[in-house]
């Protein structure tokens, strides 16, 4: 079914969002939407199942978007939206995604903001999806930067980059939040990481990097309590974690394939308490583990890495395992 936009020149205000919309869905076109919760008389909150703005520019702030009621409906969708910003705001997502894949469409993703091919400024926001498979926010080649945010209890990813672009978080928070990684990046998208605190994904790994080209940049950051592992990097994904820490995952700090190896520099990290996860041995990641493969033997020819090279590599990894005593038990028992 085809979808009809509106398009007018400025609202400014949440009866003009109202006004427009059609079945509990908004979709405006080629307009200004500058809406300031403090200037609104009584009512701060937007509740729609679905807002797309497409060639917008937007300023949202001290707003509450509330989605609900609506299979991959989204707080807001954003297409080719070149300024965007957003702030003191508040975003909650119920509606349930109806692709419980790794990597759904536009369509098939319910989310609270998903920016396709828009740049976005976002500071001081909260984001929460309590709905099955939401994600928090969806970049699809676009370009935005985060600052002082709360991503809590969101179903799937807290940040998902994918299909291009550069985005930045900072001095942010993500707790709780589902998916194989809180920050998944994939598809060649690139993510830097900053003096942020990532903890507690019930499912998967507090950071994930899939694909050619992905790369992710974490600096000043703190990695805890995780199903899975801290960070994990697969399938030529690749990036440099610096000054962070990583407490208590449960299949370990590192999760990264040998085919990635080169491709990840690890610099003045600490590991404490790691392999909470007594029945690690039986996933997959165990087999990725370096210290348990022929790379040392046979190099691995399909990435550039020469046998003198790869044995430099283990020869690394397995001095920082043995950083702590945690790592060092376990080395022990697997001789």
């Amino acid at each position: 079914m085809s979808v009809k936009f509106v398009c007018v020149d400025v609202i400014k205000s949440i009866a003009g969002l109202n006004r427009y919309s059609r079945n509990n869905n908004l979709h405006l076109e080629d307009c200004l939407v500058d809406i300031n919760g403090d200037e609104e008389l009584t009512n701060k909150q937007i509740e729609l199942a679905n807002i797309t703005l497409k060639n917008c520019d937007v300023r949202l702030k001290g707003v509450r978007i509330i989605s609900q009621g609506q299979t991959n409906g989204k707080c807001l969708e954003l297409i080719s939206c070149k300024s965007y910003r957003i702030e003191d705001c508040e975003f909650v997502c119920r509606n349930i995604g109806s692709d419980k894949s790794p990597y759904p469409e536009r369509a098939q993703t319910s989310c609270c903001v998903y920016a396709f091919n828009s740049n976005l400024q976002i500071r001081n926001c909260k984001f929460s999806g309590p709905g099955e498979e939401v994600r928090g926010i969806v970049t699809e080649n676009s370009n935005i930067q985060i600052s002082d945010s709360n991503f809590k209890e969101i179903n799937n990813s807290a940040l998902w980059c994918k299909f291009g672009g550069e985005s930045k978080i900072t001095e942010s928070t993500i707790s709780d939040c589902g998916g194989y990684g809180s920050l998944y990046c994939t598809n060649a998208a690139t993510l830097t990481v900053e003096n942020c605190k990532i903890e507690s994904n019930p499912r998967g790994c507090g950071v994930f990097v899939l694909h050619d080209k992905s790369r992710i940049s974490m600096d000043k950051c703190t990695v805890n309590g995780h199903k899975w592992s801290g960070f994990g990097c697969r399938w030529g994904g690749g990036g440099c974690i610096k000054n962070s820490s990583f407490d208590s995952n449960g299949q370990g700090a590192w999760a990264i394939r040998k085919s990635v190896i080169k491709d990840i520099v690890r610099e003045n990290n600490t590991v404490t308490n790691d392999f909470t996860d007594e029945n690690y041995e039986k996933v997959a990641f165990l087999f990725a583990d370096p210290l348990n493969t022929a790379v040392i033997e046979k190099g691995l020819s399909s990435r550039g890495l020469s046998v003198e090279k790869a044995r430099e590599l283990v020869s690394g990894e397995r001095r920082m395992r043995e950083a702590t005593r945690y790592q060092a038990k376990f080395l022990y028992s697997r001789k």
